[in-house]
């Protein structure tokens, strides 16, 4: 700061100069001014104003001792930054997300010196964006929008003062999600391959058509769903809800078809929300037909529950329209078919074996009595033909006690073992009493007292062990030469 002065005669003196702030005491302070004429100081008076109003007055002496005295001077300081201020209307919450994507910001600024200059404002997708030094936005700006696009932006505004004080950055951030997420459904349906001996689940080549049995539906998901997913399907009024096991962005479910569920066409319909709460939307199969009945133009696979049995209808095997079912009972599954039906071509029954402790068998009634079916078995697959009307179960029989009897003995030269409640081939061991193997008897039910090499084993105690069908009975028996 500084100002003029002047002396016509005996001129000033420079040691002589002297200031009162807001009508104080008067205070020496040295004049920085480097020609005559005019006064400064930068080091003594400045400091002492702070932010708000002052009363300054300079008083000064010439050579002669004469003191002259400036008129009181008003002086406005403004040290202090403005600070700015940003909200939304449209996405108030700076952690939630939303989905629209037209954004509405309300901007304000205070200053309590010099008053608002204006802003300059940065709009990107970098929390630590700092604004630059140049005003683009006028003081009585209030508010700004913006069409954005999805993701996380930033509006980062810097307010100045008419001091030219620049304040701090302050910035706002918008979460955005426009897009809805998308459940792709894939429906998996029973798939009979008999040279691979495999009955699976596999996406059917054309239009999903369900008959009675399993099948899976697989959704998957382009975003994790903060409520939901869950799946129905509708048919006319009526939804039925397929419970899903998964997280994330895959689930799976399993739905059964009876004889009991009305033909006709099933939509899926899918409920969840994403983060924004966007409603999910279906891609891939929409709607699948349901259908019971086998009419003679078509071919049918109908499957059990676990996929372990399966009956193919091919296509001419019936007259008019037939419905069949495989029902699991305890180790059977039982064939419930309406109206009874008449093969114009032989049918096919198929079981998995899975266990080979037990046998399997198909039985077929006839209305008057029950019978056992020729059947083979093919990769795996125990397969029977039928082609007469009639009830018919596929299954295992539970397998009997391995029971084993040795006789006559110990007075003949040979010892019989029967053998009940197993196949008829059988291998039988013979130990001595300290376990050591001396015989092995494949395809026969007698021991004749020799050793592997045929010579005769001494008289004694002997321990047997019978093995058939996975199952093993032991006992002893005495040789006497």
């Amino acid at each position: 700061m500084g100002g003029e002065v002047e002396d016509e005669l005996s001129g000033i003196d420079p040691g002589s100069f002297e200031y009162s702030l807001n009508g104080g005491p008067w205070v020496r302070f040295e004049n920085d001014a480097d020609r005559p004429g005019v006064w400064a100081d930068v080091d003594e008076i400045p400091p002492l104003i702070g932010d708000g109003r002052f009363r300054l007055r300079v008083r000064v002496k010439d050579r002669a001792g004469n003191a002259g005295v400036s008129e009181e001077v008003p002086i406005s300081a403004d040290a202090r930054p403005p600070v700015a201020f940003i909200s939304s209307p449209t996405h108030p919450e700076q952690n939630a997300w939303y989905s629209k994507r037209r954004v509405e910001f309300t901007i304000s600024g205070w200053d309590g010196g010099s008053g608002l200059a204006g802003y300059s404002f940065a709009l990107d997708r970098s929390p630590d964006t700092v604004p630059e030094e140049a005003i683009t936005l006028r003081p009585e700006t209030r508010k700004l929008e913006f069409e954005l696009a999805d993701g996380t932006w930033f509006l980062h505004l810097r307010p100045v003062d008419e001091a030219g004080n620049w304040g701090e950055t302050v910035s706002f951030r918008v979460n955005i999600d426009s897009t809805p997420p998308r459940a792709r459904i894939e429906l998996l349906t029973p798939k009979l391959d008999i040279s691979k001996g495999e009955l699976r689940l596999e996406r059917p080549a054309d239009r999903p058509v369900l008959r009675p049995g399993p099948a899976e539906v697989i959704l998957t998901l382009t975003e994790k769903l903060t409520e939901g997913p869950r799946l129905f399907i509708r048919f006319g009024n009526a939804a039925e809800r397929v419970t899903l096991e998964g997280e994330g962005l895959r689930f799976r479910g399993r739905i059964y078809i009876d004889l009991e569920a009305p033909e006709g066409e099933r939509e899926f319909v899918v409920e969840g929300s994403d983060r924004a709460g966007n409603s999910v939307s279906i891609a891939g199969v929409r709607r699948f037909l349901v259908r019971t009945s086998v009419g003679p133009d078509e071919e049918a696979l109908i499957a059990s529950w676990d996929l372990k049995a399966a009956l193919l209808i091919p296509k001419g095997a019936v007259e008019g329209e037939v419905e069949a079912e495989l029902r699991r009972e305890g180790s059977w599954y039982r064939a419930a078919t309406h109206p009874e039906i008449v093969f114009k071509r032989p049918a096919k029954a198929i079981l998995l074996r899975a266990d080979p402790l037990r046998r399997p068998f198909l039985i077929f009634n006839d209305g008057v009595r029950s019978f056992r079916l020729d059947a083979e078995v093919r990769n795996g697959m125990l397969i029977a033909e039928i082609e007469r009307p009639g009830r018919f179960s596929i299954g295992y029989l539970k397998p009997k006690k391995l029971e084993v009897r040795a006789a006559p003995n110990p007075f003949t030269t040979a010892t019989t073992f029967y053998i009940s409640g197993g196949a008829k081939e059988a291998v039988i061991r013979i130990f001595r009493p300290d376990g050591k193997l001396i015989k092995t008897l494949k395809g026969m039910r007698s021991w004749d007292g020799t050793d592997e090499e045929g010579r005769r084993v001494e008289s004694g105690i002997y321990i047997y062990q019978v093995e058939s069908e996975g199952r093993i009975a032991s006992g002893t028996v005495v040789f006497i030469r």
